[in-house]
């Protein structure tokens, strides 16, 4: 969680998470690379911790 929310603090973007049985998913979507990019061009980061 501390790099995700240092990524969104020096980068822009945004961090949802969800719980499930794997443990606790946190989904990091960054800012546009460029103005005209989509949505599904943005890189995306997937981190799984385990709960345990």
């Amino acid at each position: 969680m501390y790099i995700a929310r240092e990524l969104t603090e020096r980068q822009g973007g945004t961090i949802n998470y969800e719980t499930g049985p794997e443990g606790t998913c946190l989904h990091l979507e960054l800012p546009l690379a460029v103005v005209t990019s989509t949505h599904s061009e943005r890189p995306h980061v997937l981190v799984v911790e385990d709960d345990a």
